[in-house]
């Protein structure tokens, strides 16, 4: 008897494991699906992804680091996605109530800053840049390294798009990936955030507060 309940226990838990997504994570095996009313639906725009390789190599494969690689990968995004987008007025989420989740800088500040309002702010992220946080790092992705990681900028960290996996990764000029180094931040373009916001708004009814306040830069 032991046996048979701890078997269903684990085939409960094996489905539950492919079948649902947190905020901002992917599940190894499928890391590009969630559900919506039992379907799976595709996540990640692949489309995009493509976009972001081939602009960030056309525009910095030939470059020399100029220590502008948010502002490169920026014009990257809005070449991608033709749409220009203010990085120094990205809203914040307020999910959790009053935690700060603002830096002491707007997102585009720099690539810490932006860093630091990508993992805070889950919803904007989505709503705003068509992005989302993932395990996965794959070609299209957007690799985010915290300031003094890897050997970057003590103060102003690192952002790249990953041009070709486990070799190249490009912002204001591309660069051989050292594997043995991992970004703290992974970010994928998404086709829509229904994931996201569900996640979000289950979080926020946990703590009973409105995740759709928001506070802005004022």
């Amino acid at each position: 008897m032991r046996t048979l309940v701890l078997s269903l226990f684990v085939s409960i838990m094996i489905m539950s494991y492919s079948q649902v997504v947190v905020a901002g994570q992917f599940f190894e095996g499928e890391h590009d699906l969630y559900r919506i009313k039992g379907r799976k639906v595709t996540f990640v725009d692949k489309r995009i992804q493509k976009r972001l390789v081939k602009f960030a190599i056309r525009d910095f494969g030939g470059a020399e680091p100029e220590g502008l690689c948010l502002r490169a990968v920026k014009k990257t995004l809005r070449l991608a996605k033709r749409k220009k987008t203010d990085f120094e007025t990205l809203p914040y989420d307020t999910r959790l109530g009053p935690k700060k989740f603002g830096g002491k800088n707007p997102a585009g500040y720099s690539a810490e800053d932006f860093r630091f309002w990508a993992k805070y702010n889950p919803v904007s992220l989505c709503q705003n840049l068509g992005l989302a946080k993932t395990r996965k790092v794959e070609e299209g992705n957007i690799l985010v390294y915290r300031k003094g990681r890897c050997g970057f900028s003590d103060e102003w960290g690192h952002v790249e798009i990953l041009v070709e996996e486990g070799r190249w990764a490009c912002s204001d000029h591309c660069r051989p990936i050292r594997e043995q180094c991992a970004p703290d931040l992974v970010l994928a373009p998404v086709k829509n955030c229904d994931a996201v916001e569900q996640q979000v708004l289950a979080e926020a009814k946990r703590v009973q507060f409105n995740p759709y306040m928001t506070a802005n830069n004022n």
